[in-house]
């Protein structure tokens, strides 16, 4: 007490305001845990491993899945193997088969839920796929200009399509999975052959350019649907059920 006493009064009111700013300075340390500054994303991206090859395919694991980042052969029929690095693929990766012009068949293995953005961008001579019925999402582009893709059969499971995932393919007819509940920008654009589309009644958000340049498209939906308001609005043949 005898050293506050000592203290002129603007002193005495500096000192105390430096003691109560340290004073919460520490609480603050104390309170505040490092780990929680970090995103829960970039600490599962960190977990994966450097890359490594196995036979044609590259890839990184986290010690519990592996996802496919490159395929590095030149065979025309591509199985994908159902574990890399003893651990189950379960994703394809961005740019995975990308501009593979050697490429006609692709048979995904069960367990892959995930094909990314751009994975089969380009495979011009791509005329087959095999989809697992794990799958749930298919990324944005990620079989747009596969110019031979005449066929597709989309899983059950499957909740997501990305924006121009199937543009300027050769497909004629797709039936969209009911737990698929959006259509996103040119996700069958440019497709010229493509004539018959259905859409169950869980989809209820479709872009006005679904279907950009894809001319001869008669859409197969739902009386009172989303699907049918859309081709009503934009002046697609249409047959309600």
């Amino acid at each position: 007490m005898q050293f506050f006493k000592s203290l002129k009064p603007l002193a005495l009111l500096c000192t105390l305001l430096t003691l109560l700013s340290l004073a919460a300075c520490g609480k603050g340390e104390k309170t505040t845990p490092a780990a929680t500054d970090v995103p829960p994303e970039v600490v599962t991206e960190a977990a994966f491993s450097a890359e490594a090859v196995e036979g044609d395919f590259a890839y990184v694991t986290n010690g519990s899945i592996s996802m496919l980042t490159a395929y590095r052969g030149e065979d025309a029929a591509v199985s994908v193997p159902e574990t890399l690095g003893g651990c189950p693929v379960t994703i394809i990766g961005e740019d995975a088969f990308k501009a593979n012009a050697a490429l006609t068949t692709v048979d995904l293995p069960n367990g892959v839920t995930e094909i990314g953005d751009f994975a089969f961008w380009g495979c011009t001579a791509l005329s087959a796929v095999t989809l697992p019925e794990s799958l749930v999402t298919i990324g944005d582009a990620a079989f747009m200009n596969c110019f031979s893709l005449a066929k597709i059969r989309l899983p059950a499971a499957l909740e997501r399509i990305g924006v121009s995932a199937f543009s300027t393919t050769a497909l004629s007819s797709v039936i969209i999975p009911e737990k698929v509940d959006v259509l996103a920008a040119e996700v069958f654009g440019d497709c010229p052959a493509l004539v018959s589309v259905v859409l169950p009644a869980t989809v209820t958000e479709i872009d006005e350019d679904a279907f950009y340049g894809s001319k001869k498209v008669t859409i197969t939906c739902a009386a009172g649907s989303a699907a049918e308001t859309f081709a009503k609005e934009n002046g697609v043949p249409y047959s309600a059920f």
